[in-house]
This record gives C-alpha cells, structure tokens and sequence, in this order.
C-alpha cells in the first residue's frame, strides 16, 4: 500500500514509527516522562480547514498508537495534499520512534525511568501529520503520433481522472474496541472514574466518507463555538473606572448612610 502511497500520490504513511507523547522533566531538561494516560488517550484536535476535520475541533477526541504521514516535497504532477490533523511543532515533549526496545530499556533502565529522544537515529521531532487529505486533478496528455514501433496513443487511452484519497495514522482509535471502551480517569488522591469512550472518533472516518464521495455538505457543521468580542480601549478604561472606582465608591456611600441612620 505504501508503495502506491508514494509512486501517486507523494504520500508515505511510517507505519514502522510510533508517535510518544512524553511530558516533559523539568529539573531534568532534555528527559522525559511516560505518562500511560497521554499513550493510550491522546487528546489532539488542531484539526485544519478541511472539510473533514474543521467541524471536529471543538470535539473530543482521544488517540492511540499514531503513526506520522510524512509528504514527498516533490509531488506528482496534479496532486495536492492538504493535513488534517498535526502534532504542534511546540510540543516539544512529544516524538516519533521506531526505536521501541531502546525506548523500552531508556524506560526500565533508566535513571527515574526517564525517557528522550535520538533525532541522529532518526526520530522525528513536531511537527509532523498524522493524517492527510489529498486531491489529483484530471489531465489529458496530447495525441501521440505513430511511429514503427508504436501505434498511436489516444488521449482517452492515457486520461488521468480526478480522484481524492485520505490517509489516518490512527487506525487502533478507529476500531469498535477503543470507540465501545470507557476512558479511566484517575484524580489527585489516585481513584479512578471511567467516563464516556471518543465516540467523536468515529466522525473522522464519516466525514472522510462524504469528503471522498464528494458530498461535503452531508458533513454536520459541529458544535458553535462562541464568538470572542475584543474590547477596546476607551471601553476597558470605562469599565475599569466603573467596576474598580464608582462599584466601590457606591457600596462605601451606602454604609456611610447606613451608620449615620443607626446614629440617628
């Protein structure tokens, strides 16, 4: 599959890699800490502006095992390839590996169990996708002319048709298993709560369906988010005067009247 991947469309899914949401040490800079909860439930929903994935940003969903998509810089001709989702380039605690038993001994053998990343070893650093959208366009080569070796080729023979391919690096959270299973959820005194499984996982593969078919509009908007109102300045300098000057200037009047009527 990959091998169709790269020759059409530029794309290569690293299947071999695993993406490790570590957290960062801070008294020990450059190490890093498993945190089992982040592994298993990732939450990450930067969706881009593409059809699929826009109406799921203000959703939750939570991810498992990633694998990074990575692009060829030069893509065939009529391919455009467009990221739905991405690890941050700030996530500085987070990496892709295909160093498993190394990370596994870092883990057992290091000092605090602490882990870190080998970009010489070729560990990929954010950012980077972990799933893709890509279009080709339809192209038509001209009429070739016989030659004494080779009949004519006929447009229609080598006709290039429109086609459209999306590509997830999160199969594991897309099965009836992940989707079905309550989330554990540990508090600061270590009990634990299961709530609701990312069932909005699942609007992925739907909406990838309609973006495919070609019927974007069948795609539910998502929730509203709410409209942020910037302030400006002549009403913040108001505000400020009202809520920090007259508001207590008022309740101070009012008990002033107060103790004068109880000396009455």
């Amino acid at each position: 599959l990959n091998g169709y991947l790269r020759e059409d469309w530029g794309i290569e899914a690293l299947t071999d890699h695993l993406v490790v949401p570590a957290v960062a040490d801070d008294n020990d800079p450059g190490k890093f800490k498993i945190s089992g909860h982040r592994l298993s439930y990732l939450p990450l929903n930067n969706f881009s502006n593409n059809a699929i994935g826009k109406p799921l940003r203000r959703q939750r969903v939570l991810w498992a095992s990633l694998c990074p998509i990575r692009t060829d810089p030069g893509l065939p001709e009529g391919v455009t390839v467009q990221p739905l989702l991405s690890i941050p380039g700030d996530w500085r605690d987070t990496w892709a590996t295909r160093r498993f038993r190394e990370l596994v001994e870092q883990f057992r053998s290091g000092a605090g169990s602490k882990v870190y990343p080998n970009y010489a070893k070729g560990d990929l650093a954010a950012p980077f996708d972990v799933a893709v959208a890509a279009t080709r366009a339809s192209s038509t080569p001209a009429q070739t002319q016989p030659t004494t070796t080779q009949a004519a080729t006929a447009p229609d023979q080598q006709r290039v048709k429109s086609a459209r391919i999306v590509v997830l690096g999160m199969g594991q959270s897309l099965t009836d298993g992940y989707l079905t299973q309550p989330v554990p959820v540990q508090d600061a005194k270590g009990t634990v709560t299961l709530v609701d499984p990312p069932r909005a996982n699942a609007d992925v593969v739907i909406n990838s369906v309609y973006w495919l078919t070609g019927r974007e509009n069948y795609i539910a908007a998502g929730p509203a988010g709410a409209q942020l109102v910037l302030i400006g300045k002549v009403a913040r300098t108001v505000l400020a005067t009202i809520f920090v000057v007259v508001l207590p200037a008022l309740v101070l009047a009012a008990g002033a009247m107060v103790m004068v009527m109880r000396r009455r």
